[in-house]
């Protein structure tokens, strides 16, 4: 998968709710170099940080560590 990436790219998203990306995300995070999100994981992500939730949320990647960003 490395090699399909751009080394321009911030970071790699995969579309669709049925790809079942969970249990590798870290993985491909720590083998691309950079984010690897998928649908439903910024799905989950966005709602927590609307909600005002800053929970930690273990082996769903990189993004769970960021802000929502600011308008």
């Amino acid at each position: 998968m490395r090699a399909q990436v751009p080394t321009s790219a911030e970071a790699v998203l995969t579309g669709g709710n049925g790809f079942r990306a969970v249990g590798v995300i870290e993985a491909l995070e720590e083998g691309l170099g950079r984010p690897f999100l998928t649908a439903n994981q910024v799905t989950f992500w966005n709602a927590l940080r609307v909600a005002g939730d800053r929970s930690t949320v273990a082996y769903y990647g990189r993004i769970f560590a960021e802000p929502l960003p600011l308008d």
